[in-house]
């Protein structure tokens, strides 16, 4: 341990750190399973770890519950439970390929063996706390940016964007960390870097479970209250409407709002009760005034997107502190679990009543106080969860229910009910659906297995805002239908088609009426993953989508073709992309996941009418050391303007693991 450390202090005073070992194909895969439809800025360095943990600790089948296993990206909920129960009934599993009496081809069995084993991991082979510190892995990452044409406006620091990653970790037993970033036109050494970020975490340690001191994140049921990190969101991966993650994590992103800052942890009680605590005090930056005009100080809005550029930005910095007190019980049993608990919030500045009707029902004041509790049980081929809480301040609810039903072995279905009342309003909420607040919502899934090679997913998900919304002046509804057909004709060429059906509503003003209005977009893709020889594949995609009506009704269209290959395998990786688009306007932005550095996940928005490319080149110098640079450029025009736009960002990084 103590040569990892002194490693670790000569490695911070190099001038740049290093990259990883490759990613494993089945891991880029499933994140862009998650990404893909995602309209959001979500914690995309977040999301890569919770992902990328299942290759560096293994699910174990023979010890892990229902719910870990629902929640894993690769198994159906019907397997889950199907291997459950043959534990129960026949013991341990003692190899893989003896998944296939729950249903599985070798074919997925295959795919899965990266992330599941049956024997035990490291962590519980090696004993004594010395030899599990010296069993630790340490890396340090180093990732510079840069954006050209510079931004019009005038910051007060330079336009690079950086960040530095330390770590020393064995999974699911300890893991420490630290994090320095800053955006471009922040400071990086003016009184330190912009965002720090750092944390110790031990875990399975006696009646610990858990424990985190420094930054974390919290998941609580299905994230009414609590549900700091992913989400769940609707996709073509339509069974995933569920989550289940452990309570307590580290949080190891550059997002710099969704987690917690203090100490979290959660013990063991028996056998079955599980004691969650945590105490936090976040600081962050909002917008002040003077609440009601009679002096006093409040906040009318806070700023989420952690940029501290200029002079205004930096005053506001950190000027809101937000505190949290939570307790939370559960008792785990052998069909299911069943919890609940308190989240206390409280600030040093009360927040203020706005004047827009439409956040009539907002909480006001200092204090937030939240009452929730949730289930989770398998019964047979169905598996039933759900949640439900109350805001004491606002006295209103909000509920969160579903099932996962198996239909024999070659259909599986879900259900999904929400009702978020309108001023129930939590700052860690990731609960299912379009938004956490002002909305009830009726979604259906069905995946359906016609052969082992072709499968067809289907949801369809209604819903309604009750209350106003922005810009609307009267409750609107969304529907929103997707069907995919899929199709794998090898184990490394799969073809997909998909159309989707959204209606939205359109908010119609006029000097003398206002009015609520529906319009239509409709979107067909077609994608084609094949392997061109055995170090390269080629991905191709066409997207299309019409609008009939709304702000920018109209076709709009998205083409692309991608390369990846490995020159010298294990030497010199390379994936190139070349794009053309053509979106009718803003309103009818189309979505792509781009493969980008490690620890720099994310989609592009296309909109405007042009083109895009980028190369991606990554080489392992020796066993320890890895390079990765990546080129991007983007032109397009927009409707009414006279000149193209152009961008162009380069990325480079340095990863050295030890």
């Amino acid at each position: 341990m103590v040569k990892a450390i002194k490693r670790i202090l000569l490695l911070l005073l190099l001038p740049f750190g290093s990259a990883l070992a490759q990613i494993p194909e089945d891991v880029k895969l499933t994140i862009e399973r998650y990404l893909e439809t995602l309209e959001t800025n979500a914690d995309y360095t977040q999301i890569y770890e919770d992902l990328v943990v299942f290759t560096e600790k293994p699910l174990n089948l023979n010890h892990v519950g229902v719910d870990e296993l629902i929640n894993f990206p690769l198994i159906t909920p019907v397997q889950a439970a199907a291997i459950v129960s043959h534990r129960r009934r026949f013991g341990l599993f003692l190899q893989l390929a003896e998944l296939q009496v729950v249903g599985m081809e070798p074919e997925q069995i295959r795919a899965l063996a990266p992330f599941v084993n049956i024997s035990p991991g490291l962590e519980d082979r090696v004993k004594g706390l010395s030899e599990k510190l010296q069993q630790g892995k340490a890396e340090v990452i180093l990732t510079t940016k840069r954006r050209y044409p510079d931004p019009k406006e005038t910051y007060n620091a330079d336009l690079m964007a950086m960040s530095t990653r330390l770590r020393y970790t064995l999974p699911g037993v300890y893991s420490f960390g630290i994090t320095a970033e800053k955006d471009p036109g922040e400071y990086w050494w003016n009184r330190g870097p912009d965002y720090i970020s750092a944390h110790a975490a031990i875990f399975n340690f006696g009646a610990v479970k858990s424990l985190v001191a420094g930054d974390y994140v919290l998941s609580m049921g299905q994230g009414l209250v609590m549900g700091s990190g992913i989400g769940v969101g609707k996709s073509a991966s339509v069974l995933n409407i569920k989550r289940s993650q452990p309570m307590v994590k580290a949080y190891r992103g550059v997002n710099e709002f969704l987690f917690l800052r203090g100490m979290a942890a959660t013990l063991k009680i028996g056998k079955k009760w599980d004691f969650t605590f945590a105490l936090a005090s976040n600081g962050i930056g909002a917008r002040l005034g003077d609440t009601a005009g009679i002096g006093g100080e409040g906040f009318s809005s806070v700023d989420l997107d952690g940029l501290h550029r200029t002079g205004s930005e930096i005053e506001n910095k950190n000027n809101l502190r937000r505190n949290l007190q939570g307790y939370w019980l559960q008792r785990n049993g052998k069909t299911g679990s069943v919890g609940g608990g308190v989240a206390l919030f409280s600030s040093n500045i009360a927040q203020m009543a706005s004047q827009d009707l439409y956040r009539m029902y907002n909480p006001t004041g200092r204090k937030q106080h939240f009452y929730h509790g949730w289930q989770a049980h398998t019964l047979g081929r169905l598996h039933v969860f759900s949640e439900w809480a109350w805001m004491a301040q606002t006295r209103m609810h909000a509920v969160s229910a579903g099932a996962l039903v198996s239909l024999g072995k070659w259909a599986e279905w879900s259900l999904h009910l929400r009702d978020y009342a309108p001023g129930f309003v939590s700052p860690y909420t990731t609960a299912f659906g379009n938004s956490n607040q002002n909305e009830q919502g009726l979604y259906m899934g069905l995946k359906m297995n016609f052969t082992r090679k072709i499968s067809l997913s289907n949801y369809c998900d209604i819903a309604r805002q009750p209350w106003l919304t922005f810009r609307f002046y009267a409750p609107s509804r969304t529907q929103d239908l997707l069907w995919q057909l899929d199709y794998a004709a090898t184990k490394k060429t799969q073809l997909y088609i998909r159309y989707r059906y959204i209606t939205r509503s359109l908010q119609n003003s006029d000097a003398i009426t206002k009015s609520v209005t529906t319009y239509t977009t409709q979107l067909l893709r077609l994608n084609v993953n094949a392997a061109v020889t055995q170090n390269s594949r080629i991905e191709l995609r066409a997207e299309h989508s019409f609008n009939a009506d709304g702000p920018s009704a109209g076709h709009s269209s998205l083409l692309y073709g991608e390369y990846t290959t490995r020159i010298n395998p294990g030497r010199w990786q390379l994936v190139m992309r070349y794009s053309m688009f053509d979106v009718s306007g803003f309103y009818n932005r189309l979505y792509a996941y781009e493969n980008q550095l490690l620890y720099d996940f994310g989609t592009v928005a296309f909109y405007g009418k042009g083109r895009s490319a980028y190369i991606l080149a990554t080489k392992p110098i020796n066993k320890r050391l890895k390079a990765g640079l990546r080129y991007a450029w983007m032109e397009s025009i927009n409707s009414g303007d006279a000149l193209p736009t152009w961008n162009r960002r380069i990325f480079a990084q340095l990863i050295w693991r030890l």
